[in-house]
């Protein structure tokens, strides 16, 4: 099962530049200014932002705001936004932008030789879920909810994610977000949408219920090709490689 947390912490002990390079090398710029022509924010984003800021925020998360900027305009000239700015920069900039990114740039990775990437000739893939805190805003509580016990409401609102991964490579192909409230069975048909042959896809117990198995069939379709393998393992020593 995939752990947001460690993954992200482990990205953030990389040293500072070869944080830079990765962004660089898997996030082109041209990649980065298209997806800001493409939904009409390369005019309306604040000038001063990268673009791909809302990126290093993923790969420099113990650092406040100021200091990646800072990083990624290390070799240019002039003051550092304050912090206020650079959020209002973020909200303008809004999420169409990077679905569009995500849209160019998320691929699978896996080769034959990628340890755990491909079982018999077929590429594997891995149904995970898991609860993400979410910014504490009314419209965040009042669209995905907030955990809470009898006593007391959570810090944060929370969503529901149910990924499809590549457990090879960990790369996340495809997603969902959902309310707290939504259960992942009922979710996955949608992110679950494999191409037509070559792949199994690796499942938890949960979903061997038989309503879940008619929903699969009905989503995919009697030509779909695709295996479909039941982890019974929690966690499963395959996934985790």
């Amino acid at each position: 099962m995939i752990n947001l947390h460690q993954e992200t912490a482990a990205v953030a002990a990389w040293p500072t530049d070869e944080r830079l390079r990765a962004l660089q090398r898997i996030i082109p710029r041209a990649r980065v200014d298209d997806a800001l022509a493409q939904t009409g924010r390369d005019r309306t984003h604040c000038q001063r932002l990268p673009g791909w800021f809302m990126i290093a925020l993923g790969l420099f998360s113990r650092d406040a705001y100021r200091q990646i900027f800072r990083c990624l305009q290390v070799f240019r000239p002039g003051g550092i936004p304050g912090r206020s700015t650079l959020c209002e920069a973020r909200k303008r900039l809004g999420v169409a932008p990077l679905r569009a990114l995500a849209a160019q740039v998320v691929a699978l990775l896996g080769r034959p030789e990628t340890p755990g990437a491909f079982y018999r000739g077929m590429r594997t893939m891995a149904i995970d879920g898991f609860v993400l805190n979410v910014a504490d805003t009314p419209a965040n509580e009042r669209a995905f909810g907030r955990p809470g016990s009898g006593r007391a409401p959570g810090a944060f609102p929370q969503v529901r994610v149910l990924a499809l991964r590549e457990p090879g490579s960990h790369v996340m192909w495809k997603w969902l977000i959902k309310s707290l409230r939504s259960a992942e069975i009922t979710m996955a048909p949608s992110p679950a949408t494999l191409p037509a042959t070559g792949y199994v896809a690796v499942v938890g117990s949960a979903f061997s219920h038989p309503r879940h198995r008619q929903r699969r069939a009905r989503a995919s379709g009697p030509s779909a090709g695709t295996h479909h393998l039941q982890s019974r393992l929690h966690p499963d020593p395959t996934l985790a490689r």
